[in-house]
């Protein structure tokens, strides 16, 4: 029997009723194999659930390629002590969730096992949310189609198994977390007939004339999953035909769909004449899709990883890195084939297939033949660039800059900032995160045309960029500023133009202390009342220049709570801090922790933790110490909580518990000081409750040595920063946390390999060992 992933389904046949009906009405002359383990099956749930399924519309008969929504369709005998996971989509692909047991398994195929039982998947994960069940059905519906392709007309039988449902610790803990349950569905029947060729053909050409329409995303991704599962030589050609053309939004689809389908012969050679045609661009998706479709048809599948045989294990790892090593083989090879058709590409196809070998950079050999024609390629970029689509251009100059941060590149820059200019139609997000970029690379590659260009945009009441690039500037505080940012503050209120957040963001940045009597007597009467991101700027420049006046305002922002007041109070010390911290700030975090608020005491205890000196460590144990003693008569109503989430019978409990996660999170990763193993063991001796001891285990168990710094090939600064439990922003910081460990320790660099990451080893190794630490390579 074979087990099939379902992403959402639901059911009944026209009505709700309970799993064992159909056993009951059964005769024993009517069992079979597939029905006798479906009931031994249904045995199995938990009385009080019903869980069915049903054809959408009741419908029985459909063509091979035609989609089959499929519902799923959950109730509970007993109200708010289950509830049923809503989820639709994993970014796998694909969510492993609902198994289809089918009776007919040599007629059908799951279209995407090779992909999911290969070596594809990067990453998983999705928005979720919970139902509460009760007498009342909740239906999901999904399409029968993402897990199954019917190879051969006829009769079939099909039944779900589900891990949706999940069951309450008890009658008063929320569902999240719970281990889910299995539930077992009835049985439907339904039709399967040899597809219709005048059908197919008009199925084909709705779903293409839809993608030059404007459409809602709802009705387009229907269109897309049209094509995808028609199972047609003509819908494999429209897909290759359309994929990477960026008209449709639906590369995704279109992948899944040529991995799946019935004619991968088909889809190879009309790919690889796609791959090589002067008009068809060729984006990263397009190549990897086709590497795969190969890959797929030369190599069988891996078998399953063997658990507890470490023969076996060694053997799955070595086979696992031989298909790995296969597939890089196959992808250079098109990566090749790319290279040498990108000189007969058209501009636009052109354009999108130098993004793609941008890209895949780093997938071919660095010292062949092949990386130096990639390279000379690449120079193409500046004059193409502008042919990309928007979202296109910021993904190159927000991730592969380093790749083409050439001078080339600066008319590029200058005109996609000024673009707008001649504009007649307002910006929109997309093209003012563009703009924005750009002035910051620009800024980078011509320091002083940027700067000349910055000043003037700051200079502009109503700027074209964001906040990001206008606070690049080297100096401390630009007074010649100072005037124009005091008036436009005031202007905002007498006009009601310009960009509050972003003018008190540029006075917190360069404003200097002749403008504090304006920036005074414009926020004062508006303390506790203006926009969160407004105050807390405002705030740090009148702290930064005036700390005694900046400490008071503050205390009246922190204490403007109710009716009335913008509810800023529970983030202000945090935001300031980012922006300025000063000992006024770590005076007010101390006083905040006191407090009987919790969410005062969360943010408190972060703002300590992140920004606050050595002598604060002591202050936060007392302050736990002190929790611990408050409560300890009440810890079996603790032990079971999350922080945050309220329960039924005490919904204030959970509050409270926010406060032993803030403190525990402050004291065992605090940036002024070191916890060490005999700190944490004395924090997991105080802990209440489950949540807490189960971080303090994992940050046990995970204690090592190494130091972790991300840097991709194409970006020099780091994206990942870490040492024992602690997470540093900055290469700074991680100097300043290693010498708090004990002279002597000796650092093991574990971190992956490029020229920027080896360049750090060294500045690292040179730093530790003057200091009297040390640092290998693993």
């Amino acid at each position: 029997m074979r087990h099939l992933f379902l992403v959402a389904l639901i059911a009944g046949l026209g009505f709700s009723f309970p799993l064992r009906t159909l056993a009951q009405q059964s005769t024993p002359d009517q069992i079979d194999p597939f029905v006798a383990l479906n009931r031994q099956r249904q045995r199995e749930d938990p009385a009080e659930i019903t869980f069915s399924i049903r054809l959408k519309d009741n419908r029985t008969r459909f063509q091979q390629g035609e989609i089959i929504q499929l519902e799923l369709i959950f109730s509970s005998s007993i109200a708010s002590r289950f509830s049923v996971n809503r989820a639709s989509y994993d970014r796998s692909g694909r969510l492993n969730i609902d198994d289809f047991v089918i009776d007919r398994e040599r007629s059908t195929v799951d279209p995407l096992s090779d992909y999911f039982n290969s070596l594809f998947i990067s990453m998983a994960g999705g928005l979720t949310g919970f139902h509460e069940l009760d007498d009342k059905s909740f239906a999901l519906t999904t399409e029968i189609n993402e897990w199954l392709r019917f190879d051969e007309p006829g009769h079939y039988r099909l039944y779900v198994e589900s891990k949706r449902v999940g069951r309450k610790r008890s009658p008063e803990y929320l569902p999240q977390g719970n281990p889910p349950l299995s539930v077992v569905s009835n049985i439907i029947e339904f039709e399967i007939v040899p597809a219709d060729a005048k059908w197919a053909r008009r199925k084909l050409a709705e779903a293409s004339a839809g993608f030059g329409q404007s459409k809602n995303d709802q009705e387009r991704r229907a269109g897309c999953r049209t094509l995808r599962f028609l199972g047609t030589q003509e819908a494999v050609s429209e897909m290759v035909k359309l994929l990477g053309t960026g008209e449709h939004g639906c590369d995704h689809e279109f992948s899944f769909g040529l991995i799946g389908s019935p004619h991968r012969a088909l889809a190879i050679s009309e790919m690889e004449r796609s791959l090589a045609a002067p008009n068809h661009p060729v984006n990263s998706t397009f190549l990897r899709t086709l590497a795969i479709l190969v890959f797929a048809t030369q190599e069988p599948k891996l078998p399953p990883y063997p658990v507890g045989n470490e023969a076996a294990v060694k053997n799955w790892q070595a086979l696992n890195a031989a298909r790995r090593e296969k597939f890089a083989q196959i992808l250079e090879r098109y990566i090749g084939d790319l290279v040498n058709a990108i000189p007969s590409k058209h501009d636009d196809a052109r354009a999108v297939s130098l993004q793609t070998l941008l890209t895949y950079q780093q997938n071919v050999k660095q010292d062949g033949t092949l990386a130096k024609d990639m390279q000379d390629l690449l120079g193409m970029i500046p004059d193409l660039f502008l042919r990309l689509p928007l979202d296109s251009q910021t993904h190159l100059l927000r991730s592969y800059w380093k790749s083409i941060a050439k001078p080339a590149m600066l008319p590029v820059l200058q005109r996609i900032y000024e673009g707008s200019k001649q504009q007649k139609e307002p910006d929109s997000y997309q093209q003012r995160e563009l703009r924005t970029i750009a002035l910051t690379r620009l800024y980078e590659l011509a320091p002083e045309e940027g700067r000349r260009l910055i000043l003037a945009e700051i200079s502009r009441l109503e700027r074209r960029v964001n906040f990001t690039s206008l606070g690049l500037l080297p100096d401390e505080t630009l007074p010649e500023l100072d005037e124009t940012l005091a008036t436009h503050l005031e202007q905002t209120k007498e006009t009601g133009k310009g960009d509050l957040d972003a003018i008190s963001g540029l006075i917190e940045r360069y404003a200097t202390v002749t403008i504090l009597p304006r920036v005074q007597a414009f926020f004062a009467p508006q303390v506790g009342r203006s926009a969160c991101r407004t105050q807390s700027a405002l705030l740090a420049y009148i702290l930064r220049v005036d700390p005694p006046t900046g400490a008071d305002l503050i205390a009246k922002a922190l204490a403007a709570r109710g009716k009335g007041y913008s509810r800023c109070y529970p983030s202000t010390l945090t935001e300031v801090a980012a922006l300025h911290m000063a000992p006024e700030i770590e005076a007010a975090a101390i006083e905040a922790l006191e407090e009987s608020d919790p969410e005062m005491v969360v943010q408190a205890a972060s703002v300590l933790s992140k920004y606050g000196s050595a002598r604060v460590e002591k202050i936060l144990w007392e302050r736990f110490e002190r929790w611990i003693s408050e409560v300890r008569d009440r810890a079996g109503e603790f032990m079971n909580l999350y922080p945050g989430i309220p329960t039924q019978r005490a919904p204030g409990v959970s509050s409270e518990v926010m406060i032993e996660q803030a403190l525990l999170e402050a004291l065992s990763k605090g940036q002024a000081w070191l916890a060490d193993r005999e700190k944490l063991e004395r924090l997991r001796a105080l802990c209440l409750t489950q949540n807490g001891l189960d971080e303090l285990n994992s940050t046990i168990r995970g204690l090592n040595l190494a130091i972790s710094i991300g840097i991709t090939p194409f970006n020099d600064k780091p994206y990942m920063i870490g040492v024992a439990q602690y997470n540093l922003d900055s290469i700074d910081a991680l100097k300043k946390k290693l010498l708090q460990f004990p002279a002597g320790t000796i650092f093991k660099f574990g971190s992956e390999r490029n020229s920027r990451s080896q360049q750090l080893f060294q500045e690292l190794k040179s730093y530790l060992e003057a200091h009297g630490l040390g640092l290998e390579e693993p």
